[in-house]
């Protein structure tokens, strides 16, 4: 929820809206983030790497310090863009057209069982991976390995690394200073799970 949080604050100016738990089927299976454009408008914000080419419809799946994202996640993320594609549609009839979804695995662990040959993919940059399942291509983000960079600064918050954190909280550009109290619960949670987190 931290994450789906923080999201929602990066896009808030960008013709983009976030969504979190969207329920995707009858019976109740909750989808971390979907993100949604709203509007034909420019984006006119520097996204995280990784987020820079987002289709009408982005559906994430998120796994943090204590997750790990393996071959039943990804199974799991294709169930939701299977329900999540004929809610958004406006029949089953006419689905909305394969283009206008990009399905997303954000891991802050780096998934070493999935990338250790289970699954086809192609390394991007550091810390950013196209995944081939089946017909489907997935983007992996792993928080984790992601660059240094101030564009990165949202998702080196959930990077599990305490340097990084310090460095996201001074280079994270929050809209309101209220919306900024989301860093004291993952201050707090990054401790619980055994972080070493500096004092300041």
């Amino acid at each position: 929820r931290l994450f789906g949080l923080t999201l929602m604050n990066l896009l808030s100016d960008s013709p983009y809206q976030v969504e979190l738990e969207k329920e995707v089927s009858l019976k109740k299976q909750f989808l971390d983030v979907v993100i949604v454009r709203k509007n034909a408008e420019a984006v006119n914000i520097e996204l995280p790497i990784g987020l820079e080419n987002l289709a009408e419809h982005n559906l994430l799946s998120y796994k943090s310090l204590r997750e790990s994202f393996d071959d039943w996640a990804i199974e799991e993320l294709i169930g939701y863009y299977s329900n999540y594609r004929k809610i958004a549609s406006p029949s089953l009839d006419k689905l909305l057209p394969i283009e206008q979804f990009k399905l997303y695995a954000i891991s802050t662990r780096y998934p070493a069982n999935l990338l250790n040959g289970k699954v086809e993919f192609q390394k991007i940059q550091h810390g950013v991976f196209d995944l081939t399942w089946g017909s489907r291509m997935i983007r992996l983000i792993v928080l984790s390995q992601i660059e240094l960079a101030e564009r990165n600064a949202f998702w080196l918050l959930f990077s599990g690394k305490a340097q990084e954190f310090v460095f996201a909280d001074q280079h994270y550009h929050w809209h309101s200073p209220k919306e900024r109290a989301v860093l004291n619960q993952l201050y707090e949670l990054y401790k619980h799970e055994g972080v070493v987190m500096p004092y300041t």
